[in-house]
């Protein structure tokens, strides 16, 4: 029975190390059977899971996989997978301004990932990238300013330092995941991360389904993915 088990899990491991090696290889492999969208992702998972052995799976249910996949990614990744900006036109001595709900960001920290200033030509011209401090600090470390940095608190973008004229400022963020409840609508994860997704779907299908050991390797296939896209950020010494 125990050399059984080990056989089996050195045949997962086996079949992982290959699934991995065909994703690397060739990131876009799966968008060559699927367009992007909610109905063609039902079919390949379909497709993927024909293995089910002891429940049905409703659309209704393997749509609420997709959406949860699809949410899950995007938020592990970030700005790694979707990254869109918006300018900002600053008024002289404003250091608070609005980015919700009327705009396209999402009203939530951490949705903002980076902020940067256009010098003007006249003044050598280029970009100037701001760091990010905490809502607390802002004008309360050395003479009250923190030149070119930003936070945020809420649905307000706060700047260290007051700008002195009208700037112009890139915001850059990740965009809200919206819910895929129409056939049409499509991902917005970059299409190198859908891989993750799949596997994080195929995932919940297998678990759905009681197969705890398919459901355990297409996990660690999707977080094997995830971890190859984050850069590692090594610990201060």
């Amino acid at each position: 029975m125990v050399a059984l088990e080990e056989n089996w899990e050195r045949w997962l491991t086996a079949l992982l190390l290959l699934a991995l090696a065909f994703v690397l290889w060739s990131p876009n492999a799966f968008g060559q059977t699927m367009n992007n969208t909610q109905v063609e992702m039902k079919y390949l998972l379909r497709d993927m899971s024909a293995e089910l052995q002891t429940t049905y799976l409703p659309d209704t249910a393997l749509v609420r996989i997709i959406n949860t996949s699809h949410r899950a990614v995007a938020l592990l990744l970030g700005s790694f997978t979707a990254l869109e900006s918006d300018t900002i036109i600053c008024s002289q001595g404003k250091t608070q301004y609005s980015i919700a709900p009327s705009s396209p960001f999402t009203p939530m920290r951490g949705s903002v990932s980076g902020v940067s200033r256009r010098i003007e030509t006249n003044q050598g011209g280029g970009d100037v990238g701001f760091i990010e401090i905490s809502p607390s600090q802002i004008g309360k470390l050395g003479e009250g300013v923190i030149p070119n940095s930003y936070a945020v608190r809420g649905n307000q973008l706060l700047l260290g330092t007051a700008p002195t004229g009208s700037d112009t400022l890139f915001v850059y963020f990740s965009p809200v995941t919206p819910l895929l409840d129409a056939v049409t609508d499509t991902l917005t994860i970059a299409q190198e991360d859908q891989p993750a997704m799949i596997f994080m779907a195929l995932s919940m299908i297998y678990g759905r389904d009681h197969q705890v050991q398919l459901a355990q390797m297409y996990w660690q296939m999707a977080q094997a993915m995830i971890a190859a896209k984050k850069p590692k950020v090594e610990a201060a010494p």
